[in-house]
């Protein structure tokens, strides 16, 4: 199986600043490695019937609770309800979930 990305396309390659209509390219990368990996996730009730993904586990609010629903965007360095954010232990917040109230893609 191979994989490849065009870089010809609207990509900004963190140099200057970012136009609206271009998207981050080690961003875009790490999100398609993680899908060729398998760590997808199964929040939003995406895969149906309740099934969460490995990844999920590591899904929380910033004030300790799981977290399987869109959230908002609100930050995880303070502790908020209704946030997603990656967390091995529930207590540290090591990063947001991004495109969350999107619908699609819940470990992005």
């Amino acid at each position: 199986m191979s994989s490849t990305i065009q870089t010809a396309g609207n990509f900004y390659f963190r140099s200057g600043p970012i136009g609206p209509s271009q998207y981050d390219f080690f961003t875009t990368v790490e999100h398609e490695t993680d899908e060729i990996l398998g760590t997808s996730s199964c929040a939003f009730n995406s895969c149906g019937g309740g099934h969460i993904a490995p990844a999920d586990l590591f899904r929380y609010q910033s004030n300790g609770a799981r977290s399987f629903g869109a959230g908002n965007n609100s930050s995880c360095k303070v502790a908020n309800a209704g946030n997603a954010c990656f967390s091995l232990d529930g207590i540290h917040m090591l990063q947001h979930y991004y495109n969350i109230n999107d619908g699609y893609d819940a470990g992005d």
